[in-house]
Order: structure tokens, then C-alpha cells, then sequence
């Protein structure tokens, strides 16, 4: 599992980040469980996104993204 010090909120932004979720050569299946409130009124809002990448040292490559309104 991973540590609360490997998410946190991107300062002046609506976005999260983990990082440290899956352990280098690990090859078995991943659940990240999140849980969100739905405000009332979200008329406007962007939907709801993930992307996941693969961090090299200094590169990170994109391996997935999910995009929904």
C-alpha cells in the first residue's frame, strides 16, 4: 500500500498525484481504490480523468489514460 506521503494535491490545480503506487518489477494486478463526493451543482465541471506513466529517472512515458465527462 502505498504511503500518505506519496499523494498529494497539485498546489493551484484540481489534480492529484501518486506516485510510489506499484513497485518496480511488480507483475501482478494493481487496485487503487478512490472514493469521491459529487458536489450538488457540478454543471460546467470537467469530468473525471486518470493517466498513469512510467517513470525513468528524469523521463516519464505515458502507458494509459481514462477521460470521462
Amino acid at each position: 500500500m502505498t504511503q500518505p506521503r506519496d499523494c498529494k494535491k497539485t498546489e493551484g490545480a484540481r489534480e492529484f498525484i501518486i506516485k510510489n503506487a506499484i513497485p518496480k518489477n511488480y507483475d501482478r494486478i494493481v487496485t487503487i481504490l478512490i472514493n469521491f463526493k459529487n458536489p450538488i451543482n457540478n454543471w460546467g465541471d470537467i469530468g473525471f480523468k486518470i493517466k498513469t506513466a512510467e517513470v525513468d529517472g528524469e523521463n516519464e512515458y505515458l502507458v494509459d489514460q481514462l477521460e470521462g465527462n
